[in-house]
């Protein structure tokens, strides 16, 4: 009988709202009510686009996210390199951080992922909806995602989008990234070098307490840290940063890779390639461009720059 309301309700109440509201945060608002559950829906950069929060429902790292617009690095993390996800599956995780275990699943449309759906369980009944259900919850909301995307003017409208489709080789020239630049801090925008934090050793030795966005926030306030394909990529300023950053490599138990000094923002490409590691475990190898030997976890790498961008892969 549960099944049966399920199914009835996101058949008539979710398809009539999709095509009379047109209208993304009252589609999850309703979708959430729906399935009984606090949820979020991501955009592609991780940052929350539609959220649905009952009242009654406390979690802390639910609440941040909220709060913040954008789920933290660990979750971010998990999204870029879990298996099932990765191949268009969902699946559930259970986070360091909360007592409720999360359902995440990719919302793709046309054949483009455009972001995530992430369910809180709070009782274990998640797994006792039907999969037609969850199909089509997730074919709408992709659907939505999919038509308030393309209403934008731009690809790239913030300095982050920016950021990533320069890493990812979408600009064709300086002077096309210049005028996309042109309306953000990007456009006068002068680092020294940046750096690659590999998050698959991460361990948060400030549990319940300073995580590590806080303290990177905190201590390189100027670092423009993002997500980017499970990474953190950040910028650093002063010949100090670095150091900075070995010492949160110690504590966070982090991989991290700095770059030589950058001649132009818009040579910050980067191609990375999964490599054995001295003294076990895996390191990223860019090409050869090491000026130092691949070093073990908690310490900092230094790559080079020189010649060409490096291009993630």
């Amino acid at each position: 009988m549960e099944e049966k309301r399920w199914e009835s309700c996101n058949a008539e109440a979710l398809l009539e709202e999709f095509f009379s509201q047109d209208d993304l945060r009252q589609l999850a608002l309703s979708t959430g009510e729906l399935l009984g559950c606090p949820l979020l829906v991501l955009d592609d950069t991780f940052h929350i686009a539609a959220h649905h929060l009952p009242l009654g429902f406390s979690d802390a790292l639910f609440e941040t996210a909220v709060r913040r617009g954008e789920i933290s690095y660990e979750a971010g993390a998990i999204i870029s390199r879990n298996p099932m996800l990765t191949a268009g599956w969902a699946d559930y995780v259970q986070l360091a951080d909360s007592p409720y275990r999360r359902r995440f699943a990719p919302l793709v449309s046309a054949g483009v992922r455009l972001g995530c759906l992430i369910c809180v369980d709070t009782d274990g009944h998640l797994e006792k909806i039907p999969p037609q259900t969850w199909e089509l919850v997730e074919h709408i909301l992709a659907k939505q995602l999919f038509m308030e995307v393309s209403r934008q003017d731009k690809p790239s409208e913030t300095a982050e989008d920016i950021l990533m489709h320069l890493l990812d080789g979408g600009f064709s020239s300086a002077a096309h990234f210049q005028l996309q630049a042109s309306g953000t801090y990007l456009a006068d925008f002068h680092p020294l070098t940046f750096a690659l934090i590999d998050l698959e050793a991460y361990h948060n030795a400030y549990m319940g307490k300073r995580h590590l966005r806080e303290e990177l926030e905190t201590q390189i306030p100027d670092a423009h840290p993002f997500l980017y394909k499970g990474d953190i990529f950040l910028f650093l300023h002063r010949e100090g940063d670095a150091d900075t950053l070995s010492t949160l490599a110690k504590e966070f138990q982090l991989k991290i890779l700095v770059s030589e000094p950058l001649d132009e923002l818009f040579h910050t490409k980067i191609g990375v390639k999964l490599c054995s590691m001295a003294g076990g475990g895996v390191s990223r190898n860019l090409w050869n461009f090491f000026r130092t030997a691949p070093a073990g976890t908690g310490q900092a790498v230094t790559c080079s720059t020189s010649g060409m961008g490096l291009r993630l892969k």
